[in-house]
């Protein structure tokens, strides 16, 4: 069950239930009962934070139908949040998805302004899910939520002026978008955006730009950059020459499944000595586990934001 998202929306409603606490005092996260007597009221926030806590199963037991009521009590009275995850709500499990409701509650939210939901349903026109596929549509609400501040949707814009999918093709444009997206760390934006700075297309050529973007992507076990950032050390195109750390990226990149990187890298292992090749091998190694210990800390996001409801 994918929750994440839905933990970061309710952290951030349950500060509005400490409304009018002295300065200094600890926030409280609320109780059932208070939580209860809240929705039963017909509070919105109050509905939103209850339907996720039957949903999550943390502070209530778990109970989907419970979830669902409560979502859809708040989404009734015209809640934004509540109507983005009541969508949310059916598309998390295979049993109860249903696209066409899914996207009839993001579409309520989105008009309201709700950027989540506006991505939400940007996807959904883009994939012809639970609506029929228009790019164009699918455009305008990626939009939306781009210039909100979604890093997905700013990703997802960069690639639809790329591409001219939906929008007239501008790879200026492209580039603005990758590089508000990198700059927040999305790893598709800044490969993405090195390759942007590498060809001169919507940017001035910088080749010491373009390896910069290639590392911060490299670091994140996005194999293409990894790729690119070794071939860029092997020719000293925007960084400084170097055989052993281009054999360090190109074996990092064939490893995550770039195939055109093995065969480059072993050519370079045969120009090392056997000492740098060694060298290169272990500095190889760790920096593998350190990428991959980075991903499992994303994946155990879910269990700590669950923790932080408890």
């Amino acid at each position: 069950m994918n929750t994440r998202f839905l933990c970061a929306i309710v952290l951030c409603v349950i500060p509005m239930f400490s409304r009018g606490q002295k300065p200094g005092n600890p926030v409280a996260k609320p109780k059932m009962a208070e939580l209860l007597v809240q929705a039963s009221g017909g509070q919105p926030e109050a509905q939103v934070l209850l339907g996720f806590m039957y949903f999550s199963g943390n502070g209530a037991p778990q109970d989907f139908g419970e979830a669902e009521k409560w979502f859809r009590k708040s989404a009734e009275q015209g809640s934004s949040d509540g109507q983005f995850l009541l969508g949310m709500f059916f598309i998390q499990e295979d049993e109860r998805k249903n696209w066409l409701e899914a996207v009839k509650w993001f579409r309520k939210a989105a008009d309201q302004g709700n950027s989540e939901a506006q991505q939400r349903l940007g996807i959904a026109y883009k994939y012809g899910t639970g609506v029929q596929q228009d790019v164009n549509e699918s455009a305008y609400w990626i939009r939306k939520a781009a210039e909100q501040g979604v890093v997905i949707a700013q990703a997802m814009l960069g690639d639809s002026y790329t591409k001219g999918e939906g929008i007239q093709k501008n790879l200026t444009e492209a580039a603005k978008w990758y590089s508000k997206a990198a700059v927040r760390g999305d790893s598709h934006s800044q490969l993405n955006l090195g390759i942007c700075y590498a060809s001169g297309q919507g940017v001035t050529q910088d080749f010491t730009e373009a390896v910069k973007w290639f590392q911060k992507a490299a670091y994140q076990g996005v194999a293409n950059a990894q790729a690119r950032l070794g071939v860029s050390y092997i020719i000293g195109r925007g960084v400084k020459k170097d055989l052993a750390e281009g054999y360090v990226w190109l074996s990092l990149a064939a490893a995550n499944g770039e195939e055109a990187a093995s065969g480059f890298r072993n050519d370079v292992a045969n120009q090392l000595s056997r000492t740098l090749l060694t060298k290169a091998q272990a500095r190889a190694k760790k920096i593998h586990s350190e990428i991959q210990a980075k991903k499992n800390a994303r994946e155990s996001e879910d269990t700590l934001a669950k923790s932080a409801q408890r």
